[in-house]
């Protein structure tokens, strides 16, 4: 690290740390410490591997920025909070609800959240319990079960909480952890979560039940790749309309090779969503395998003319390609104002109703804009293939598609492959169907 100059002389210094090395001063950085965690230790231990912390939240306290806690494998019943820049890394420990979990405000968020692990960034009011300000952290957590044991809250519940957390110190990540045990009926209940300037990558996880997300990022920009995300299941009778996956109100994202599944909700008025992107842009949705789901993949302006100036937020520059989407009720769902969304090159099968749907809630909302679906397989889906609804009033770029068959779309079409209606323009068609993106 540079400190300062020291002109027409090589000199060197070492004193109390820093080093001066022709005119550069460094300084030394302290070396991490591995600390550890066995819930069979005793108590008075040190936190070191012949004497280990009886608890993941002494190592936390005990650790310095860059440090790393590594848990052995065990039962570890408490709330884990965590407000630096350190790895926390288990050997298929389970961190277990507790009868009283922790409670916390994040300032972006209206709502008291419980938690299992809390990672956060910026500051803490005691008196209002809330974190907020402009402090990230950097935190990589790995191989833990995350077990919300059927807990129900007061209010919201999220296993694991985020806020601030950015890479810019090192890695925000979340790898190799089984979230489970979500309570999936009376309040909203969410497996991960992040809020404020977030920039981490979750991967290779299992989050499997919640009630209303599976893994959410409500602001700045997320990697979420690899993840295997199930809801509470088509048709079963819960409160919230699950979405697996989903990015809004300001956040970026790349969701690639995950699987998404049974979310759904027996209500008219929403619906269950497997990946759901909301009053946001720059997103790309790509290779995952998305099935048996109410709708599979939204792209959704939540309309201001309709609630308010809170949603003011337009959906542009969103890219849905090379997904495998089948067997849900509704397959691909672009609604209201969303610009430049390009739909490419995915299998759309056998759907319950419409395999893509281009459409607004009402003639008062501004409509979808700049659509482009290309080089798709829109096969077998027992509505329409495409259904344009007539308050979109801009075509529909619908060219270089397989119907499922060589004469092209039926409906608005000349042929016999799967609808197409309205304000759409199908021609040239694909006549025989084009690769297949991967396999699942």
């Amino acid at each position: 690290m540079k400190r300062g100059l020291v002109f027409g002389m090589t000199i060197l210094i070492v004193m109390m740390g820093f080093a001066l090395i022709g005119g550069d001063v460094a300084a030394k950085e302290p070396k991490a410490i591995k600390w550890y965690v066995d819930d069979d230790a005793g108590s008075s231990q040190d936190g070191s591997k012949e004497y280990p912390f009886a608890t993941i939240q002494e190592g936390v306290d005990a650790a310095a920025a860059g440090d790393e806690v590594n848990v052995e494998p065990g039962m570890y019943i408490e709330s884990v909070t965590i407000t630096k820049s350190i790895k926390l890394k288990g050997k298929d420990a389970t961190i277990m609800c507790p009868t009283t979990p922790e409670v916390a405000y994040v300032d972006e968020s209206s709502k008291m959240y419980e938690y299992l692990v809390g990672i956060f960034g910026g500051s803490y009011d005691v008196d209002s319990n809330t974190y907020s300000g402009p402090g990230t952290v950097s935190v990589e957590i790995s191989g833990f079960i995350v077990d919300a044991n059927d807990y129900s809250p007061a209010g919201r519940w999220c296993s694991i909480l985020l806020r601030n957390a950015n890479k810019d110190d090192g890695k925000s990540k979340i790898h190799k952890c089984d979230v489970i045990n979500t309570n999936v009926d009376g309040k909203e209940t969410f497996g991960i979560l992040g809020y404020g300037t977030m920039d981490v990558e979750i991967k290779d996880n299992l989050v499997n039940q919640f009630a209303r997300g599976g893994i959410g990022m409500y602001s700045g920009h997320a990697k979420i790749e690899k993840n295997v995300v199930i809801g509470p299941g088509l048709g079963v009778p819960v409160t919230w309309a699950p979405n697996g996956i989903q990015v809004g109100y300001g956040a970026s994202a790349k969701i690639k090779d995950n699987e998404v599944t049974g979310c759904g909700w027996p209500g008219t008025a929403w619906a269950g969503t497997g990946i759901l992107i909301v009053d946001t842009s720059d997103v790309k949705i790509e290779k995952n395998y998305v099935h048996d789901n109410e709708t599979a993949i939204g792209v959704v302006d939540f309309p201001e003319s309709l609630y308010g100036s809170v949603w003011s937020g337009v959906v542009s520059n969103i890219e849905v390609k090379k997904n495998i989407v089948e067997d849900n009720e509704w397959g691909i769902d672009i609604a209201n104002e969303c610009n430049n969304v390009k739909v490419e090159k995915n299998e759309v099968y056998d759907n319950t109703y419409d395999g893509i749907d281009v459409w607004t809630y009402s003639g008062l909302v501004p409509p979808p804009s700049n659509i482009k679906i290309e080089k798709n397989s829109i096969v077998g889906n027992g509505g329409d293939g495409l259904w344009v609804g007539s308050t979109v009033t801009q075509i529909v770029d619908a060219e270089k598609n397989w119907w499922g068959a060589a004469d092209g779309p039926s409906g608005d079409g000349p042929g016999s492959g799967d609808t197409v209606i309205g304000n759409a323009d199908y021609e040239p068609w694909l006549t025989k169907q084009p690769k297949q993106p991967r396999s699942h």
